[in-house]
């Protein structure tokens, strides 16, 4: 097949570009610095997607076998438990708000001391994505 003089080859145009992807990738892992660092990031994301679960579904577990327990003691002399159901159903829609936002402002204020530990490793680089984490 002839190729006209215009035209480029475009496996070396492909080559080309997994070469620089190849180097940005791999320049930063030359680093001690960053390569100390990578554990920590790795942490975080794990405690985000498994340790957090887990361990909000062990409080809760904890604290419903325990209100089990004291509404079961309320109620024994009771005919009618309207009120601590409702009271019940209340307090756990504003327990459930509260973890999300103690867990919220935990999670950011992890994240913003890990970006600026990564901004004081990378001086050279003034441009970090705040939310790359």
């Amino acid at each position: 097949m002839v190729k006209k003089q215009g035209e480029k080859d475009s496996s070396l145009g492909l080559y080309t570009f997994l070469l620089s992807l190849w180097k940005q990738v791999m320049t930063p892992l030359c680093d001690l610095r960053l390569v100390l660092i990578i554990p920590l990031i790795a942490f975080s994301g794990l405690q985000q997607a498994f340790l957090g679960v887990g361990g909000a579904m062990v409080v809760y577990g904890v604290f419903d076998a325990i209100c089990s327990l004291v509404v079961g003691l309320f109620t024994s002399g009771l005919t009618s438990i309207t009120l601590i159901v409702s009271g019940g159903a209340f307090l756990q829609g504003v327990y459930m708000l509260l973890i999300a936002a103690i867990w919220g402002i935990g999670n950011r204020v992890l994240m913003s001391h890990l970006n600026a530990l990564l901004a004081m490793l990378l001086k050279q680089n003034m441009v970090i994505n705040i939310n790359c984490i």
